[in-house]
């Protein structure tokens, strides 16, 4: 597979992300160590019900919406920021918040589940 297939086309963009998955159990700890935390994305004016907080996978905005890859980067988000980072709502700009999840997952990596995931990897 080139570059180019994963640049440009789409059906082979979508089947080499959808078959990448992180081994078993792994995002069902992660997913349950992000409750009672803050949401991480905090979009001005939409961010809400803290109590509503889950783990919002960071996805490749190109290769369609309910193809995300349900790997390990992510940050906490509340329900509204997370509607928003999925593309649910669009009161913000894409490209905005695409950069904003994007930086708070990696940061959430770093700060939070690195250690952890090696940890269970081991």
């Amino acid at each position: 597979m080139s570059l180019t297939a994963l640049a440009w086309d789409g059906s082979e963009h979508r089947a080499f992300f959808k078959d990448e998955k992180p081994p078993p159990g792994i995002l069902k700890k992660i997913r349950e160590s992000v409750k009672g935390q803050p949401c991480w994305l905090k979009f001005d004016g939409i961010c809400k019900a803290p109590d509503t907080v889950v783990f919002a996978h960071f996805r490749d905005l190109a290769i369609g919406f309910g193809l995300g890859i349900k790997g390990l980067y992510g940050c906490p988000a509340c329900s509204s920021c997370h509607d928003e980072a999925d593309g649910r709502t669009r009161i913000l700009e894409r490209d905005f918040v695409k950069y904003i999840h994007g930086l708070q997952s990696l940061r959430y990596w770093e700060l939070k589940l690195r250690g952890v995931v090696w940890t269970l990897l081991s």
